[in-house]
């Protein structure tokens, strides 16, 4: 492992975020089981501001590129409450933006959020929701109590939706999961619409080929396939497979392919690992219907978009349902219902043998296979490293696992790798991990896509082991650049994009 200078050693201490409200010790933290994970806060729905909420659902994450503040959006049957994490031991509610519709007393009124640049997409299965538009700048200027919003835009051309999809690189996104027959979209599929210009979308097709499309991971596409480099891939949750479609046009989608597995049960929603070699499903029917003797995670190869196949599939300890999942780096972060949030390390050279990291369990009564109670998903993707937790009774719990250890930087690899870079796209900087199995000099550098050199992150010898590369994007304009990184022995690069 390479030697740190002092300078570094301090600089590092000084931004490593030190925080644990209730730290995990024994097993346990403030009565919920645990392991690694420790709890920073729990916002139940009257802290949340929804005090009459009867269920809590989807959550979702965004940082203000202007200040960095880091903000919770949690879904409840009432509404979507905005959440600061400035201090993630003290959450302040900001305030509530209302459902566009009263929650049914019989249905369902799951909700959905997502991002895209400043602002936040809202869906929900309330009878004639559509999808609300709410301009995420307006909580920089709440102050005192918190405040009841409005949206700045409704969309209606789609009633009742389960799931939002949306990309930072993308002026789409697909709404799906319809309850009825409540979009143009007829056959239940990919219902996309333009936000170019958030405050007036507008519709742009659909995709019902493959028939009703639960959830999906829709991205500018660069990963291994180069037959579809640069184009914008949908990957779909389809109830009993995968399905790849390419909504590079919107008003004609293409299909691509579709993707089965062994004994599908409810194909519910996957995530692409960071290099885009695996897509990662969760089957939320097959431990309840006795398919499989405990928590099942589906492991798909989509190296080459026009033929996914089946990998296999990695067989947990817990025996509970599992929900939503998202990979950020090499982990695996799972909303298992009753089993809470559970934490993987994923090796794409053994894809179906992942390591159990850690787990928060916010439904400590039980761990039924048959239980929908629980933690309904998860966002891991902040810059801090919090993580936190939708759980449909309790409401927004803030947590941090605690990764010490688990990277293997000492390690000396046997090959030259470079991951992907992460986050990408992104708003202040984006990393990437040079594996270097020898000593050898490296060079770094940052170009923008007219070939001009505009950052220079290493350039020097390497030792054997792991080198970090950062670009740090706040003297940069928004837009895609390359870093290509050199030494005697190789050339590689990876494309990221800045967003502002």
């Amino acid at each position: 492992m390479r030697a740190l200078s002092l300078a570094v050693l301090l600089a590092t201490a000084l931004a490593a975020p030190a925080f644990a409200q209730v730290p995990c010790e024994d097993g346990i933290a403030d009565g919920y089981p645990c392991d690694r994970v420790d709890l920073l806060a729990h916002l139940d729905f009257e802290a949340l501001g929804v005090p009459d909420a009867r269920r809590g659902n989807d959550i979702w994450g965004w940082t203000d590129p202007a200040t960095g503040t880091e903000y919770a959006l949690a879904g409840t049957w009432d509404g979507v409450s905005f959440v600061d994490l400035s201090d993630p031991t003290a959450p302040r509610l900001v305030g509530v933006l209302p459902s566009a519709q009263p929650p049914s007393n019989t249905g369902n009124n799951w909700r959905d959020i997502k991002t895209r640049g400043v602002f936040a997409f809202v869906v929900s299965e309330a009878n004639g929701h559509g999808m609300q538009v709410f301009d995420l700048r307006r909580l920089r200027d709440v102050t005192g109590a918190p405040v009841t919003f409005t949206p700045d835009a409704r969309y209606t051309q789609a009633g009742d939706v389960h799931n939002v999809v949306a990309d930072e690189s993308l002026d789409v996104v697909a709404l799906v999961g319809f309850t009825s027959s409540s979009s143009d979209c007829g056959g239940g599929g990919l219902h996309l619409v333009d936000i170019s210009t958030p405050t007036q979308p507008t519709f742009a097709g659909c995709y019902d080929d493959d028939g009703y499309t639960h959830d999906a991971q829709c991205l500018v596409y660069d990963g291994p396939d180069t037959d579809y480099t640069g184009r914008a891939i949908c990957l779909s949750s389809n109830e009993s497979f995968l399905s790849i479609s390419d909504i590079t046009d919107p008003a004609n989608v293409v299909g691509i392919s579709a993707g089965i597995y062994a004994t599908p049960a409810y194909t519910h929603q996957g995530w692409l690992t960071e290099d885009k070699r695996f897509f990662i499903i969760n089957d939320e029917l097959d431990e309840r219907n006795g398919i499989v003797p405990t928590t099942r995670t589906i492991v798909m190869n989509v190296e080459d978009l026009d033929d996914p196949f089946f990998v296999g599939a990695y067989l947990s300890d817990v025996t509970t349902i599992d929900h939503n999942l998202y990979v950020r780096g090499d982990f695996i972060y799972q909303a298992n219902y009753e089993s809470g949030l559970r934490v993987f390390r994923f090796n794409p050279e053994d894809p179906t043998n992942f390591e159990p990291i850690g787990f928060f369990d916010t439904y400590p009564e039980d761990d039924r296979t048959s239980s929908f109670n629980g933690a309904w998903s998860t966002y891991p993707f902040f810059e801090s490293n919090i993580v936190i937790i939708g759980d449909r009774e309790r409401g927004l719990f803030v947590v941090r696992p605690d990764l010490t250890g688990v990277t293997a930087e000492d390690e000396v690899p046997e090959t030259v790798a470079l991951s992907a870079a992460y986050p990408n796209p992104f708003r202040r900087a984006t990393q990437l991990d040079l594996d270097l199995p020898r000593p050898e000099p490296v060079r770094a550098v940052a170009y923008d896509l007219l070939g001009r050199q505009v950052a220079s992150l290493y350039d020097g010898l390497a030792e054997a082991g792991r080198l970090s590369l950062s670009l740090d994007g706040a003297r940069l304009a928004a837009g895609v650049y390359v870093i290509q990184i050199q030494s005697p022995s190789f050339s590689l690069t990876r494309r990221v994009t800045l967003a502002r």
